[in-house]
């Protein structure tokens, strides 16, 4: 069979200049250029992108549905019929907001769920009412069950190691390390990076290996409103991750990726359920392990049809668009490639300068 592109001349990159410096009308090509970062710049045209091999993982291509739920004990029916539906359609990881009047009818909420088939994000406010969760558990023997992980509002790094030396052993199925980067925070994107890697790094010297690490380590990522950079962005901390594995001469084993979109305040329901599958579909090209899609009106007060619907771009992203088929779909994209590696090169020096200080 003949080659299709051989009865065609080539294309070369000035070419491609020639035809958009004549349809500029005088315009310098610089000018379509766009700053997505601090010292970061993205061209218009790209004919070849370096480092563009797929990323891949020991882990699956799938991810996992998660869904956020409030318990307050103030309708212990209701929430658990909340809790309940949800695993039933396809929610597989449970972030779970717990205030202390909850703890003690843990028992209820739990009732009929298969702690084994499951894993749950325990959410406190403070460290009291996990001293009420823990004394719950082991008198009750739940401690051994449940299995994910243990998030703290505002707890340090240093804090989370004291607490992860006092209790890992007594929940052995749970993480206690959480690092997390929200995209809509103030400071640019590689310093942002650089810094979750010196928390990573932080954590090997407590740990000793990054087997270990990547199994006690859960990175928390709030999903931004840029589509391409966010991509971008959750490729750049596997390849910063393997990078760092290889520069402690470590195996790579890849730690768990949990992204949740960000809540669109938009008077208008059907656009914030837009962005938010928008957000979802980065998140998932992106991939990251576990997904949660925020509700078009936001977490509180969340009514069953609108939990439906986000739980449901999920299953239309997996079933119908089989983005979960594909190992890394970004890969070869010369405009995402680029972004990636600026992010990377970036992020690595800063983390370099950020170790020598």
């Amino acid at each position: 069979m003949n080659d299709l592109f051989a009865e065609f001349e080539p294309t070369t990159y000035a070419d491609w200049e020639q035809l958009l410096a004549k349809a500029l009308k005088g315009k310098s090509l610089d000018s379509l250029d766009w700053q997505f970062d601090e010292h970061l710049r993205l061209k218009p045209l790209y004919r070849t992108a370096q480092n563009a091999e797929p990323i891949y993982s020991s882990k699956s291509a799938n991810w996992a549905i998660g869904e956020r739920f409030e318990w307050t004990a103030q309708d212990l029916a209701g929430e658990k019929s909340t809790f309940l539906q949800a695993l039933q359609n396809g929610a597989q990881v449970a972030e779970i907001h717990l205030h202390p009047a909850a703890i003690p009818h843990l028992g209820h909420y739990l009732e009929g769920v298969w702690l084994d088939m499951i894993d749950i994000n325990w959410c406190f406010a403070q460290l009291a009412d996990f001293d009420l969760f823990l004394n719950f558990c082991k008198k009750n023997g739940l401690n051994l069950q449940i299995k994910g992980c243990f998030l703290f509002e505002n707890l340090t790094l240093e804090a989370q190691f004291t607490l992860y030396q006092q209790h890992k052993n007594d929940f052995p199925k749970v993480c206690f390390f959480n690092i997390a980067i929200d995209s809509s925070s103030e400071g640019s994107r590689a310093e942002k990076l650089a810094q979750m890697l010196l928390s990573i790094y932080k954590v090997y010297q407590f740990l000793g290996t990054m087997q270990q690490v990547s199994a006690e380590l859960r990175l928390g990522w709030s999903v931004g409103a840029s589509f391409w950079i966010e991509i971008a962005q959750i490729r750049a901390v596997k390849k910063l991750w393997v990078a760092l594995c290889q520069s402690l001469d470590e195996h790579t084993s890849y730690p768990s990726i949990q992204a949740e979109t960000q809540t669109c305040i938009s008077e208008n329901e059907h656009y914030n359920q837009i962005v938010a599958a928008a957000q979802g579909l980065s998140a998932a090209i992106g991939r990251v392990d576990v997904l949660t899609v925020c509700p078009r009106g936001g977490w509180a007060n969340v009514s069953e049809q609108a939990r439906r619907l986000a739980r449901n771009i999920q299953h239309i992203l997996i079933e119908e668009c089989h983005i979960n088929a594909i190992a890394d779909a970004a890969a070869g994209s010369f405009y995402l490639e680029n972004a990636t590696q600026q992010l990377i090169e970036n992020a690595w020096a800063l983390f370099r300068k950020k170790i020598e200080n």
